[in-house]
């Protein structure tokens, strides 16, 4: 194999392990905060207060939030985007699949070793 092409597998390998690390890690700095959309019935006006204070805090943003109805029962529609550390008891959040996209990163990080060694011991 030509040193040339040897050098270009080797930079392809580098890319590939750059891409496992961005791949593995993504889904650690893309959860920190999580979207809910959703609908909620509150039965009373303390549910109601309740629900304004957990939402009106100034690190919840809110995307939409429609009151249909003003008396209990109280009809909301809403979209907020919650920090990580509010309790949201209104709705589960949906988790990434950690553990397959951090698979998924480790075997590219390792495919890259593999073509940059494989290179540099002209094994390929």
């Amino acid at each position: 194999m030509s040193l040339k092409l040897r050098t270009f597998i080797a930079f392809l390998g580098l890319l590939v392990m750059v891409c496992g690390v961005v791949i593995a890690l993504t889904p650690f700095y893309t959860t920190a905060e999580y979207i809910y959309d959703g609908k909620v019935v509150l039965r009373s006006e303390a549910e109601y207060v309740e629900f304004k204070e957990i939402v009106g805090r100034p690190d919840v943003g809110i995307e939409k939030m429609m009151v249909l109805s003003s008396e209990p029962p109280i009809v909301i529609v809403y979209r907020v985007i919650v920090p990580d550390d509010v309790y949201f008891p209104y709705e589960e959040k949906n988790e990434t699949p950690y553990l397959l996209v951090s698979f998924l990163g480790a075997a590219a990080f390792a495919a890259g070793i593999y073509l940059v060694v494989g290179c540099i011991r002209n094994t390929l």
